[in-house]
C-alpha cells in the first residue's frame, strides 16, 4: 500500500529561466554560468543542465531570491517520473550539489531528474558575491523566510508549477528530498516542521546526517550514514527500522570519500581560484583544507545507488527497503569493533572491498596533515605478503569477490551494474597473481 500525500496549500514562488549563460565553466571563473555547473558533462549522458532563479514577493516585500540548478532528461522517455530534490550543502559557505557529485552518473543512467535549490543564506549571499550581475538581487529575508521555505516552495514550483515550470516536458510522479551532512540540519527541520503539513515531499534519504528527524512523520525516510559517523557518534542514528524507516550503516566508508573530494575540489579550483576558508583564527587554503593523501576510496556510490532505486517503489507502493545489520561496535569510542587489518570486523552493508579486502579502509581520522582529514579516512593498501596469505591465487580473490558481490545483489545492497563492474575489476586486477 502506498503512501497518501495530502494537497499542499504552500505558495508558488516566481520561476524564471533557464537562465542564459554566456561563458563556459571557470572560462573565466566568475563568469556568466552557473555556480557549481556540473563537472561531469551531462550531454553524454541525454541530460541537460539548466538553472532557474525563483523568488517570491509579499506585498512590496522580496521574501527571497535565488536559484534552481536542474539536471533533466532530454528525451521524455528516458525520465523515471523521480526528482531528487538536494538542499544546498553549505559547509565551506558555498553552494556545494554534494549528492550530484557523488551520484550524477547513476541518477543520469536511471533516468531521474536533479534539482538544488540553493536554500540557506551564507549559499545565496555568496553567490551575490561571486557573480554581482548573474546573481543581482539574490538575498533572503531571514526574519520573515528561511531555508526551509525556499526548499518548501521549490518542491512546490516543480511539482505543482505555475507559469514557468523548470521540469517542463517531463510529467513529475514523486520528489525525493535529500541532503549530505551539514544540508541536513536545514533538511532535518524542514522534515519535522514542515513535511507533515506540506506532504511535498514523497520519500526523504539522509546521508551522513539525519539523527534528529522526527520519528512520527508518516513519509519514507532513509537514513544512510558512514563508518565515519559510527567513529565519531557511536548509534546516535539507531531508532528501529519500521515500514516508514530504514538506516543502513555503510562498513569502511568514510564521511567524505576519495572521489566527492577530488569533485569539490575541482570546482572550488574551477569556481574560486584562490579559495579560502577561516575557521577560528586561522585561514587555510583548498589544499590545506582537503589535500591528505591516503584518502578512503571505498565505492560507498554503489551502496547509494541502491538505495534511491529502493525508495521507488517504498514512495510508490509501499514496499521498504531491505533491512540492514548495523555495524558492530563497542559502548564507548572508538565505537567500530576492528579487525587484525584495521578494517570493521562485522556488520553493517558490506560491499567486497570491505569483506574481500585489499586495503585497509576505515572511516577513522586521515592522520597525514589537511584540515578535514577527520572526515576522509583512511586507504592502506596491504603488502604483498598480506595479500599472498589473503589470497593463494588470483582465482581464489575473483571468486571470493564474486560471492560476496552476488550475495550483496541479491540482498539489495547493490545494484547489477555495479555488480558487473565490481567482478570486472577483480577478474582484471593483478591481486593472487
Amino acid at each position: 500500500m502506498g503512501f497518501v500525500t495530502i494537497a499542499s496549500a504552500v505558495p508558488n514562488p516566481t520561476v524564471t529561466g533557464p537562465i542564459p549563460s554566456t561563458n563556459q565553466p571557470g572560462n573565466p571563473p566568475g563568469g556568466n554560468y552557473p555556480f557549481a555547473a556540473s563537472l561531469v558533462d551531462v550531454t553524454g549522458f541525454g541530460y541537460v543542465e539548466e538553472e532557474y532563479f525563483i523568488e517570491r514577493v509579499s506585498g512590496t516585500n522580496s521574501l527571497y531570491k535565488t536559484r534552481l540548478l536542474v539536471h533533466k532528461p532530454v528525451n521524455p522517455k528516458k525520465f523515471n517520473g523521480i526528482v531528487v530534490l538536494e538542499m544546498s550543502h553549505n559547509a565551506l559557505n558555498i553552494d556545494d550539489a554534494a549528492a550530484w557529485s557523488q551520484l550524477s552518473d547513476v541518477f543520469m543512467r536511471s533516468g531521474y531528474a536533479y534539482v538544488m535549490v540553493s536554500a540557506q543564506p551564507v549559499g545565496i549571499s555568496n553567490l551575490a558575491t561571486w557573480n554581482p550581475t548573474r546573481y543581482a538581487g539574490f538575498h533572503i529575508d531571514t526574519v520573515n523566510s528561511s531555508a526551509i521555505d525556499i526548499y518548501d516552495e521549490a518542491a512546490q514550483a516543480i511539482k505543482n508549477p505555475v507559469g514557468v515550470n523548470p521540469l517542463a516536458g517531463l510529467t513529475v510522479k514523486k520528489i525525493i528530498g535529500t541532503g549530505v551532512s551539514q544540508a541536513g540540519t536545514p533538511l532535518t527541520s524542514y522534515y519535522n516542521l514542515k513535511q507533515s503539513t506540506s506532504g511535498l515531499i514523497d520519500g526523504f534519504i539522509f546521508l551522513y546526517t539525519g539523527s534528529n528527524v522526527a520519528i512520527n512523520v508518516n513519509v519514507p525516510t532513509f537514513i544512510i550514514v558512514s563508518e565515519t559517523d559510527i567513529v565519531r557518534n557511536g548509534p546516535i542514528f539507531r531508532k528501529g527500522d519500521t515500514n516508514i524507516r530504514r538506516l543502513w550503516e555503510m562498513a569502511g566508508a568514510s564521511h567524505i570519500g576519495a572521489a566527492e573530494r577530488d569533485y569539490l575540489v575541482s570546482v572550488i579550483n574551477r569556481d574560486v581560484p584562490g579559495y579560502t576558508l577561516t575557521l577560528g583564527p586561522n585561514t587555510f587554503n583548498i589544499n590545506q583544507l582537503f589535500g591528505c593523501t591516503n584518502v578512503n576510496d571505498f565505492p560507498r556510490n554503489n551502496i547509494l545507488a541502491a538505495g534511491f532505486n529502493h525508495m521507488i517503489p517504498w514512495m510508490k507502493d509501499g514496499t521498504p527497503p531491505p533491512i540492514a545489520p548495523v555495524i558492530d561496535i563497542n559502548a564507548s569510542a572508538p565505537y567500530v569493533i576492528r579487525d587484525a587489518d584495521g578494517n570493521s570486523l562485522s556488520g553493517g552493508v558490506r560491499l567486497s572491498q570491505i569483506d574481500v579486502p585489499i586495503a585497509k579502509l576505515s572511516g577513522e581520522a586521515n592522520t597525514t596533515g589537511c584540515v578535514f582529514g577527520f572526515l576522509l579516512g583512511q586507504r592502506v593498501d596491504f603488502t604483498p605478503t598480506r595479500l599472498n596469505e589473503l589470497y593463494s591465487n588470483h582465482g581464489a580473490y575473483v571468486s571470493k569477490v564474486n560471492q560476496v558481490t552476488n550475495q550483496n545483489l541479491s540482498n539489495g545492497f547493490i545494484l547489477s551494474p555495479d555488480a558487473t563492474a565490481t567482478r570486472q575489476d577483480a577478474a582484471q586486477s593483478s591481486v593472487g597473481k
